[in-house]
């Protein structure tokens, strides 16, 4: 229960607001100074004098961190900071078991599974097995280096002799017969050319001789077709002489000569033309779109 005015501390701070307590009333449990004010916002006011701001009992104590730090200000120590310190064991246990239950499924995941192919090995071949090594580095930190290590020494022997005789064949020149062929190169398709007749009369058949093209530029742009074909029936028989449009009609002419095939190298002899005249094969274009036959 609480008492009057007089009995309080004064200058004592307001349990409620933190304030600085003139007048008010003083709770005789807990000791604590209210504001009238704060203290009509209590529960279980009795008057303007008298109010039940705490019980002194254990089963019904509520109490905040807030209060237990005040209270330990106060350095008044009661049953209520029994109860906290109980409260808070409970809380403390309670993690605690938490706390265990996450490590031991941590530590479960962390152990390694062996299978049933790992546990059944043949004890033979575990002795074979190349074992890595580990080097140690400054700071405490280990670096680990997987080596293989040679188990069979028979066989790291066979093929050292092999390349040793390798080695040995290759300064020799030596080597097996049987490693090696000759490769015979192809030989390329001959084309012979054909047989031209020469006879001029006969009897009973007569021949169509073909006819080769050249063509002639580099000649002077007054020079007329009439012209060129006198020029060239005094060595070789001409068949026809077409001028053709040049590229520089102002500079030159140019003409395309039809001649016997068989007085190709004739009409291709440089000292049958004049000096800076040029003669080659003449080419002929071929659509695509017409057919050949």
């Amino acid at each position: 229960m609480a008492s009057a005015s007089n009995d309080a501390k004064l200058g004592a701070p307001c349990k409620k607001c933190k304030n600085k307590v003139v007048t008010g009333l003083k709770c005789e449990t807990c000791s604590q100074m209210f504001h009238r004010s704060c203290a009509k916002l209590c529960t279980k006011i009795l008057n303007d004098n008298t109010f039940k701001c705490c019980e002194n009992s254990d089963q019904n104590i509520s109490i905040t961190d807030s209060d237990f730090w005040e209270t330990l200000d106060g350095a008044e120590i009661d049953s209520r900071v029994m109860s906290y310190i109980i409260k808070q064991k409970d809380l403390i246990i309670e993690q605690q078991q938490q706390q265990i239950i996450l490590l031991k499924s941590q530590l479960e995941k962390m152990t390694p599974m062996q299978s049933p192919m790992t546990s059944d090995k043949n004890p033979e071949a575990k002795k074979n097995e190349a074992k890595p090594n580990i080097n140690k580095k400054q700071g405490g930190k280990e670096a680990q280096k997987t080596t293989l290590i040679p188990q069979n020494n028979n066989i790291t022997k066979k093929t050292e002799k092999e390349i040793e005789s390798h080695i040995k064949n290759s300064e020799s020149g030596k080597f097996p017969k049987a490693e090696w062929k000759v490769v015979s190169p192809k030989r390329k398709r001959s084309y012979r050319k054909p047989v031209v007749g020469c006879l001029p009369e006969t009897s009973s058949i007569q021949a169509i001789p073909r006819s080769a093209y050249i063509h002639v530029y580099r000649l002077h742009p007054d020079t007329a077709a009439e012209d060129l074909k006198n020029f060239l029936n005094q060595k070789v028989s001409v068949k026809e002489v077409v001028k053709l449009d040049s590229k520089h009609p102002e500079l030159y002419s140019s003409f395309k000569v039809g001649v016997d095939y068989v007085e190709l190298e004739s009409a291709m002899n440089p000292e049958l033309w004049p000096k800076g005249a040029c003669v080659n094969k003449f080419f002929h274009w071929i659509a695509h779109n017409k057919q050949v036959t």
